[in-house]
């Protein structure tokens, strides 16, 4: 068995999928899951404008 040793440990962040253990551990149970929805382009068009990170147009306007 392998064994290591730390004279101290510091930990600035730990996200929401992990866990900080001693000793003999068994997670069961446990899941995690994460989306992230990403997207570069550019809006044009006489009525279109972003707000808020979204594209919106103008209601009622006719399509050529």
């Amino acid at each position: 068995m392998v064994r290591i040793r730390f004279d101290s440990i510091k930990i600035d962040t730990i996200s929401g999928s992990s866990s900080v253990n001693k000793g003999l551990n068994v997670i069961i149970g446990r899941r995690s899951s994460e989306q992230r929805n990403e997207a570069m382009g550019s809006v044009a068009g006489s009525d279109n404008r972003v707000e808020s990170g979204q594209s919106v147009g103008r209601t009622g306007s006719k399509r050529p």
